[in-house]
């Protein structure tokens, strides 16, 4: 698992590649990160030698991204699909702004022409809608809850 900056840098991202998934769980996301996260997924997919499953987690407690980091993010998605089959967006909780955020993100990836990238409200959403072998997924399941990229652990489907 790799989280970014030095050891004395707020962490804003922890990630893992588990098997051919990139795993990436916000903290409060940065410009600066970023960068990283677009190389540590161009090496996934070259470690692999395929294109890799993108599965972002926002969680509940995460700040929304400011307009710098926003536009960022927009301008860095056509890299990311260069290197992801499928993308899973996760925004946890249910709450209104929750809802709102998945809502405004999915009208942003429908606009885009963006018909890759999934929107979920749960991990376990995510993992049910992968195009992967189940035995792929419970092994995602498992590392991801061993490195606490899934929290709270989402139920086993």
């Amino acid at each position: 698992m790799r989280t970014p900056q030095g050891k004395d840098a707020p962490v804003s991202f922890r990630s893992a590649r588990i098997g051919s998934v990139y795993v990436l769980r916000w903290q409060e996301p940065t410009k600066q990160d970023l960068v990283l996260i677009l190389d540590e997924i161009a090496q996934a997919h070259k470690d692999c030698g395929e294109k890799v499953v993108y599965l972002g987690i926002v969680g509940e407690e995460s700040p929304p991204p400011d307009d710098d980091v926003r536009k960022a993010m927009t301008s860095t998605f056509n890299d990311l699909q260069e290197h992801c089959s499928t993308s899973h967006l996760v925004i946890e909780g249910r709450g209104f702004r929750n809802v709102m955020l998945r809502s405004i993100a999915t009208g942003v990836f429908l606009v885009s022409g963006n018909r890759t990238t999934h929107m979920h409200d749960t991990v376990a959403s995510a993992l049910d809608k992968m195009a992967l072998p189940a035995a792929q997924k419970e092994e995602l399941l498992r590392k991801g809850r061993e490195l606490g990229l899934f929290d709270p652990a989402p139920p086993a489907s």
